[in-house]
């Protein structure tokens, strides 16, 4: 089990049969609901084989039933893995896209596809994750900490699409909220 110093409240309802299910599993074997929680999702991740997203290590692949090649979920995760949540959704965008929340596709996307705005000098994957992605042109460098800052703005942008017909650009939602008074100044960077 990864040690992990921060940590986050995971809330859900569960069936009453689950809860008792959690509740006798972990004084069977004295551990703490959330260590065992913990243990169980690493043991889930470690036991599921995806397809081979893009940009993976060859090294990586492993030989599937049916003779196709597949990879360990765990170790995408821990390779893709940081507490930097922007970050993290990139990176998910460029190997997994499947793996985001359809508003999460949205806003990375919108990212990739401006990247005459967020373009920079700012690598996607780090040492740990070049372990399992390889070294490609085709990974976009961007400016991480302005899309860090452009996050709220992308979400609202996300919602925006979501909640209406009309298809803006990005830069044209900037425009729209510049021009009607409603963009925080924080936003003049672009």
């Amino acid at each position: 089990m990864a040690n992990r110093s921060k940590k986050t409240v995971l809330s859900a309802r569960v069936s009453a049969y689950a809860k008792s299910c959690l509740d006798v599993l972990s004084a069977i074997q004295q551990q703490s609901q959330p260590e065992l929680i913990e243990e169980l999702l690493d043991e889930a991740l470690y036991a599921k084989h995806i397809s081979p997203p893009a940009f993976i290590q060859p090294g990586k692949l492993r030989m599937g039933e049916g003779g196709n090649f597949v990879v360990l979920l765990g170790e995408l995760m821990q390779a893709l893995w940081t507490e930097r949540q922007e970050l993290f959704k990139l990176r998910l965008h460029l190997v997994e896209p499947t793996a985001l929340s359809e508003r999460d596709q949205v806003i990375t996307g919108t990212v990739f596809q401006n990247l005459d705005m967020f373009g920079g000098r700012d690598e996607l994957f780090d040492k740990k994750a070049r372990e399992m992605i390889v070294d490609s042109p085709a990974i976009p460098r961007v400016d991480l900490a302005l899309v860090t800052l452009y996050w709220p703005l992308l979400t609202d942008y996300a919602r925006f699409l979501a909640n209406n017909s009309i298809k803006l650009s990005f830069p044209d939602f900037v425009d729209m909220l510049r021009k009607s008074g409603e963009l925080d100044e924080i936003y003049d960077v672009l």
